[in-house]
């Protein structure tokens, strides 16, 4: 009888600790998925400045465009220029 009680506690932990995982995952998702969305929103801005700048955008500009996935994007183009002018 004894082991009893403790096992609905240990069951009480057990689920609020998978609650607790299951939750956390659900705020990492989310907030990957914003992250994504914001990054795609303004990879498609640079393309529509780009079109409005220079007109039709060659395709392979876009695909570099997109595949960008950090927003320290800047820095590295910024030393890749460089490298064409030295």
């Amino acid at each position: 009888m004894r082991g009893e009680g403790g096992g609905e506690k240990g069951e009480r932990e057990i689920r609020t600790f998978w609650d607790d995982i299951r939750e956390e995952a659900l705020r990492e998702g989310l907030q990957q998925g914003l992250q994504q969305g914001l990054l795609l929103s303004a990879q498609e801005m640079v393309l529509e400045a780009l079109e409005e700048r220079v007109g039709r955008v060659e395709e392979d500009i876009m695909e570099k465009v997109r595949t960008i996935n950090n927003r320290d994007f800047k820095e590295n183009t910024q030393a890749n220029d460089s490298h064409k002018f030295a």
